[in-house]
């Protein structure tokens, strides 16, 4: 009844599964820092979790070596693996493996199947981002687990269906790159010819302090601030409205005309300051600063020295205050800009506002291509558009192919092992015969994990990253550590 409510799809023709009945899944390892045989010189793809952007990855953060893949967790996926981020800024987040890589821990991977298509399930998971954060626990960092990525239902399509969906997402995200790239053109030129006007060759302008071009507007609006707009700045987006408050007046707020510069004093540190270009007057916060600058000095020069790291360590060597620091106009007025002479500020209003009408038309376009991504995952994944595309085997018929390989697959992880393009030699996948060893030694006795250490042949970091991987598959039975005397002295072999 759920899977009929959530996807409008034939259920003989698209089928839902969940993923660990279907596909292979593990979690990636980093061997220890502080051994450096593990990491110099090291030839073996490797990479963290903040490696992954929802983009396919093609080259690595790091290297191991032969030593650190033998003596740690970390596993080599081969090409064409999904990744999914388990923790941090990235939750959620994935990546496609364009080459054999290996993972840290934060990351869980999905191995190929030869009955899908990499990045219709690459995609897949890029559409059900939100609904893998919701599932997050902890305060400080949240995060999921790798039972959490095998428990989600995933859908299993023809592959001409998968080809479909691949190519038509495909085509719209790499409009959205080429958008992206243009945007970092844009900036990149902005920034060099803002440099133009701040450097004399490789040297500084002589600099003056703001005080010299800059007046503080403090006029409050009284009595007729019925139907003006009320505004406020954000780093991100400059001018934005303020949310309306329960204020039954609005008196004492301050008047914001055209051409005006605001900033909140206790974030312009960040980067929160721009330029009013409204027609009418608009009113902000008492607790805002606002002020107007002369002919003197082009307005967009200054605008982007004050969110420059030259303006933003100027800015915060000028806050004052015990509790949160603030920027005073007083204090906005000591700050010195590299002035490169009167005749170059209308020459440097007209390009660097090119620049920023430039920038803005990107980004609308930007904002509209995802507002069409967004349409293309519902009509991709939630609507039946695919009734007139041919098809041999149905959902229903991959599944049971896919139960099957997936079956072959995990026999031959038991005894198989791990061999690299890199690697002359190999490395045994130890975790089955760990798992082993527990049932065999332990039964359904109680346990420590230091008193299994004491009769590991592991390392420390290695056995407890092999123990992490069998609770997170539920595969550990719980044991009495009273229990587990008699077999200190055994090892395992």
């Amino acid at each position: 009844m759920l899977k009929k409510k959530l996807y409008n799809f034939n259920s003989d023709i698209w089928s839902w599964t969940q993923l660990q009945d279907v596909l292979t899944t593990s979690i990636g390892g980093t061997p220890s820092k502080s051994i450096s045989s593990y990491w110099d010189n090291g030839n073996i793809p490797w990479i963290n979790s903040g490696a992954l952007k929802n983009l396919v990855i093609s080259e690595p953060s790091n290297f191991i070596t032969e030593d650190g893949l033998m003596n740690s967790s970390a596993r080599l996926f081969p090409k064409n693996t999904v990744l999914v981020a388990l923790t941090g800024a990235t939750l959620g987040k994935v990546g496609l493996l364009n080459f054999e890589c290996c993972t840290n821990q934060s990351v869980t991977g999905i191995y190929p199947s030869k009955h899908i298509n990499p990045k219709f399930l690459f995609y897949y998971f890029i559409y059900i981002r939100d609904q893998l954060i919701n599932k997050a626990t902890g305060a400080a960092q949240p995060h999921i687990n790798k039972g959490i990525i095998d428990n989600t239902v995933i859908p299993i399509a023809p592959i001409e269906h998968q080809n479909v969906v691949a190519e038509t997402l495909s085509t719209v995200l790499n409009k959205v790159a080429d958008v992206e790239d243009k945007l970092m053109k844009i900036e990149s030129l902005e920034n060099k010819a803002f440099e133009s006007f701040i450097f004399n060759d490789k040297e500084l302008h002589p600099e003056i302090p703001l005080q010299t071009f800059c007046e503080q507007r403090d006029e409050k609006i009284g009595k007729n601030w019925r139907n003006k707009r009320l505004i406020g700045v954000s780093k991100e987006t400059g001018i934005t409205d303020l949310r309306i408050t329960k204020a039954k007046t609005y008196e004492k707020y301050k008047i914001v005309k055209s051409g005006d510069f605001i900033y909140n004093p206790m974030r312009v540190n960040i980067g929160s300051v721009a330029i009013y270009e409204g027609d009418e007057i608009a009113l902000t916060s008492p607790d805002y600063v606002v002020f107007q600058v002369n002919n003197n000095l082009s307005k967009m020069l200054l605008l982007k020295f004050l969110k420059s790291d030259w303006g933003l360590k100027q800015i915060n060597n000028n806050t004052r205050g015990s509790v949160r620091s603030r920027l005073y106009f007083s204090y906005l007025g000591k700050i010195t800009i590299p002035y490169s002479g009167d005749r170059n500020q209308q020459k440097a209003e007209k390009i660097l506002n090119g620049f920023s009408t430039m920038r803005q038309q990107t980004l609308i376009l930007k904002n509209d291509l995802n507002t069409i991504i967004s349409q293309t995952f519902e009509n991709c994944f939630k609507k039946n558009n695919y009734d007139d595309i041919k098809y041999g085997k149905a959902g229903k018929e991959i599944v049971k192919l896919m139960i099957i390989e997936k079956k072959e697959q995990m026999n031959t992880k038991k005894k198989a092992t791990i061999k690299t393009s890199t690697m002359k030699s190999v490395k045994t996948v130890e975790i089955f015969s760990l798992l082993d060893f527990v049932k065999k030694i332990y039964k359904q006795r109680r346990f420590t994990f230091e008193s299994l250490y004491t009769s590991s042949n592991r390392s420390y970091e290695t056995l407890k990253e092999d123990v992490f991987e069998l609770l997170d598959k539920d595969l550990l039975l719980e044991f009495d550590e009273k229990e587990l005397k008699m077999y200190l002295k055994i090892k395992v072999k």
